[in-house]
């Protein structure tokens, strides 16, 4: 069964509320990745509820919040992508931007790998590995990472991806304290963004500089 329009109707207007505008081509596209999503789940661990309403609220629209920090035609690696939050939104939205998935897990790779076919994302790339084994070409001018790591850790990954003057955009719950960061990995805080989901759901980025 296609994906209920009436959730994409919603999304629609979820994305302009942040300023993001998803036209028809970029509904069909969440139609069909979230028609796989729904599939994949029942065999493959992928997110804890599938429903319409909650792939929409607390996964795509979470990442929608990400578009706005995003330059024209950045290069994004997306460290331990998984279901696809934040990458496939990115990707879908964002098709002047290159955006690389990083994921270690076979089945999730081929997960990523098929939604980026059948939605003829061109703008993507998978690696199935580890973010230590990851030697990209071209750096990336963007990291992120949705609730992957404790920021230290997300931030020593994310560094030989960066190319210098690049940003990491951690996306975190509601109890993430003031992040302490090691001076030598030339990192620095830049912008922490509090917003609310839809159900009270409270969540933060952190937009973190590399120097």
């Amino acid at each position: 069964m296609p994906f209920d329009d009436g959730e994409l109707t919603h999304l629609e207007r979820l994305g302009a509320s942040v300023q993001v505008e998803l036209t028809p081509l970029a509904r069909s596209r969440f139609s069909t990745y979230f028609d796989l999503l729904v599939l994949w789940n029942r065999t493959v661990s992928l997110v804890s509820t599938a429903t319409p309403r909650d792939l929409v609220e607390r996964h795509a629209f979470d990442s929608l919040h990400v578009v706005p920090l995003i330059s024209p035609n950045a290069t994004i690696i997306d460290l331990g992508s998984g279901a696809g939050f934040p990458a496939i939104p990115l990707a879908i939205v964002r098709p002047d931007c290159r955006v690389t998935m990083i994921e270690s897990r076979r089945k999730k790779a081929n997960f990523l790998r098929e939604v980026s076919r059948r939605a003829e994302l061109v703008n993507t790339s998978v690696f199935e590995g580890r973010a230590e084994d990851h030697q990209p070409e071209v750096k990336a001018t963007v990291v992120t990472a949705r609730a992957l790591a404790e920021t230290s850790t997300l931030l020593r990954l994310a560094r030989p991806l960066l190319t210098p003057g690049g940003i990491v955009i951690a996306m975190k719950g509601p109890s993430e304290a003031e992040p302490k960061v090691d001076p030598a990995l030339r990192f620095t805080l830049i912008e922490r963004r509090e917003y609310e989901l839809p159900a009270e759901r409270s969540r933060v980025l952190l937009v973190f500089r590399f120097d």
